[in-house]
């Protein structure tokens, strides 16, 4: 009796410690589900609105005059770096937009002192459906086909980094897709490639990083590898600001399924918690109170086509 008593203790524990395990990995699967389960095919399911479309078929939502007023999706991309792109760069036709130039969602005022548009914080989805000609396209040759976010406080020039000295900011740049890197003329393009980048820009203008404008630290991981980049692909980036002790990310996306490798950071409560770079461990925590410009760029010779750009916001 005994005996059987003692086989029986262990068998009891052993069921125990099983259905023990078997909550804990449930609980563990369903919180990595919570933040892994998001549906890029259906945001909305995730919980997420959709604060931001264009087709491409109506012309009214392009500032194509260069006329900088409010209202319009897109203007034609001046900022304080950048060149306005020309009428013939930007063409609207049956397969959406025809791209040769630079658009964004926002742009800067005339006097260079404020910009007019249109930026979004906060967990998004960044999506846009691309054609690109990978044909012409090599390293470092000019701009590549790109669909990407930009800083809506450096554009504002409002990027100053707490408790650092005047004018030495701290700022995210998002590279959704940017074709091209793995490129080397006078060889046949690499099609099995794009680059997703993550940089976090600091210092003061040409002066802590120079001759470039500012110090950089960008992910290593950044080339994606796909199928064949060639014909129409929809190219996403996740951005999650974590909450609750949980890190904040970026993964990308590619024809609506995970690839690549997502680029984590401690997340913040406060902007004045946020470590300054260099050291790459206390790198992009000033993405989570970013805000994002989207900007499609591209150039006559390595032009690319856009049939819709989609933007959900968390929450």
């Amino acid at each position: 009796m005994i005996k059987r008593r003692c086989a029986i203790l262990p068998g009891i524990a052993i069921v125990a410690l099983i259905v023990l395990v078997a909550a804990y990995s449930s609980r563990i699967v369903s919180g990595w589900s919570q933040e892994a389960g998001f549906n890029a095919d259906h945001p909305e399911e995730s919980g997420y609105k959709l604060v931001f479309q264009d087709d491409f078929t109506n012309p009214s939502t392009l500032d194509i005059k260069d006329t900088r007023k409010e209202g319009f999706n897109w203007y034609m991309g001046k900022f304080h770096w950048g060149d306005v792109s020309t009428p013939e760069q930007v063409v609207l036709g049956p397969d959406g937009l025809q791209l040769g130039g630079r658009i964004a969602t926002a742009t800067s005022s005339f006097d260079d002192r404020s910009v007019i548009g249109k930026a979004w914080g906060g967990t998004l989805y960044f999506e846009a459906l691309i054609n690109l000609n990978p044909t012409h396209v090599f390293s470092w040759k000019g701009t590549g086909p790109a669909f990407w976010a930009l800083s809506w406080p450096w554009s504002t020039r409002s990027a100053q980094a707490p408790n650092m000295p005047q004018g030495y900011e701290n700022f995210g740049e998002l590279d959704v897709m940017e074709y091209g890197f793995a490129n080397k003329p006078g060889s046949s393009p690499d099609l099995k490639h794009y680059s997703q980048t993550v940089h976090n820009w600091y210092g003061i203008d040409r002066t802590t990083c120079k001759p470039d404008a500012y110090c950089e630290i960008l992910n290593d991981d950044r080339t994606v590898r796909v199928p064949d980049i060639r014909g129409w692909h929809r190219f996403g980036a996740w951005l999650v600001i974590g909450k609750g002790g949980r890190k904040s990310f970026v993964q990308p996306y590619y024809d609506g399924a995970p690839v690549g490798s997502a680029r984590k950071w401690p997340s913040y409560a406060e902007l004045k918690d946020v470590p300054v770079p260099p050291s790459g461990s206390n790198s992009y925590g000033i993405f989570d109170f970013e805000k994002w410009i989207v900007v499609l760029s591209a150039t006559m010779v390595t032009p690319m086509k856009v049939r819709y750009v989609k933007i959900w916001q968390a929450g």
